[in-house]
């Protein structure tokens, strides 16, 4: 199920890709409740249509033991990685901790330039739904095109300290105690704010996904909260349910 908000309704779409117009851009996914999901969505429908797609990292995400996932690799064998299967997911093993951390230098710069989509997840959660950034997140290339940012309305309800990652820095964000239970206006808050999801957004197109909406409660929050952002300004939002994986958001 994916919708996006449009003339004061939301229009059911027949893919995410569609939903978030994913083409040739360098696009950054941030915030949390979400983000490996969304990814891997996207890189399915990417390969489904026949179009190359790569996945990378400005954090650490978990390894997969998939073979179109590289770890210290080369330009070589990601072209050809590209050519069996149509995806790659490209990083450098952590020593210290075990998971995928960002590609070398060079790898990214070179693979920037290349006409195809590439996914950049840009942000950590802990498998929590809801964040703000620490001081020094989200790690957005400079070369992106545009920042999804994605909340999950499974956090509504739920207090900030049960919630949210970071549930100190959130609270002092929202300025409420930590016992507080997350609201939509909330949200609205954390997503509007360059201190939250927008922040390092900058001029790039700013798109929102409104994740986890899989009952009639949160499919109606989703639409207040739809409603608060396009009047704040905010042009792209998606309403969406998509089902996790089972590396989702084990990222740090």
């Amino acid at each position: 199920m994916v919708f996006i908000y449009k003339n004061n309704e939301l229009c059911e779409r027949m893919s995410l890709s569609e939903a978030l117009s994913v083409n040739t851009s360098v696009i950054s996914v941030v915030g949390a409740g979400g983000k490996t999901t969304l990814l891997h969505r996207l890189e399915d429908e990417c390969v489904r249509k026949k179009q190359h797609v790569i996945i990378t990292t400005t954090t650490k995400i978990m390894h997969e033991n998939k073979p179109y996932f590289l770890e210290d690799t080369s330009i070589g064998k990601i072209k050809d990685t590209l050519g069996k299967f149509g995806r790659v997911w490209i990083g450098s093993r952590d020593l210290i901790s075990g998971k995928t951390a960002p590609p070398a230098k060079e790898i990214l710069d070179e693979i920037f330039w290349w006409e195809l989509p590439i996914l950049v997840e840009a942000d950590g959660a802990k498998m929590r739904p809801c964040k703000v950034p620490a001081e020094h997140e989200p790690v957005i290339p400079k070369e992106c095109d545009i920042v999804i940012a994605v909340a999950g309305l499974d956090v509504l309800g739920e207090t900030i300290e049960a919630g949210c990652f970071r549930s100190r820095q959130v609270a002092a964000f929202l300025q409420k105690p930590l016992l507080h239970r997350i609201e939509e206006a909330d949200l609205v808050q954390i997503l509007l704010s360059e201190r939250g999801a927008r922040k390092s957004v900058g001029k790039r197109e700013y798109y929102v996904v409104l994740n986890k909406c899989d009952t009639q409660e949160r499919m109606h929050s989703a639409q207040k909260i739809a409603v608060a952002l396009q009047q704040a300004g905010v042009q792209h939002i998606a309403v969406t349910k998509l089902k996790d994986t089972d590396n989702e958001e084990n990222n740090g």
